[in-house]
């Protein structure tokens, strides 16, 4: 018959002050085991429990404000999509006036064209919603340089990596490329 399984520990008033204590270096390992009256090994499995359970319902509080955010700007993303469609509709205007007793109606049909400011307000929400998950994370990219070979000098290895630079960085970015490429030769010389 198998041994009966322990309750999963839970930390007491006192190891969570220790903790707060060690977490703000105001305590060392052994320090807290003597507090404690344990052994430093237990010190320290038990403080790995605990910060793995901040962790995780740190990271759980984390994605819950993600979702209410995110279900935040969907909501006006909604809104402005809903006014942006109605903007795309024909309606017409009645003009009322009246003149020597009599009322004088003018109607006019306004072509709907669309409300350009509601669209900006869509993509600012998607941006807004990729910003929140980490989906605008630049690309990895890495630049080849070849170092070791021995009939290269300094200016013709430097001169390979601007050009693999500019390839790989926009226009407005190879400005700034080439003035720090220019600085790297004038220390080299």
């Amino acid at each position: 018959m198998a041994p009966p399984k322990r309750p999963p520990w839970k930390p007491t008033a006192q190891w969570m002050d220790v903790y707060t204590r060690y977490t703000q270096h105001r305590l060392t390992q052994p320090q807290a085991a003597d507090i404690l009256g344990v052994h430093r090994n237990t010190v320290w499995r038990n403080f790995r429990r605990m910060e793995l359970e901040l962790f995780e319902a740190m990271s759980d509080h984390v994605a819950q404000v993600k979702v209410g955010q995110t279900n935040t700007i969907r909501h006006v993303i909604e809104q402005a999509q809903a006014a942006f469609d109605k903007s795309m509709c024909d309606r017409e205007v009645v003009h009322e006036r009246e003149t020597s007793g009599k009322v004088y109606r003018e109607k006019t049909l306004l072509v709907g064209g669309g409300n350009a400011q509601f669209l900006t307000v869509i993509l600012k929400g998607l941006e807004d919603i990729r910003r929140i998950w980490g989906a605008n994370a630049p690309e990895q990219v890495e630049v080849e340089a070849k170092v070791s070979r021995e009939d290269e000098n300094t200016a013709t290895r430097l001169e390979s990596i601007r050009k693999r630079m500019k390839a790989l960085v926009p226009e407005v970015h190879a400005e700034v490329i080439e003035a720090q490429a220019t600085a790297i030769e004038v220390r080299h010389e």
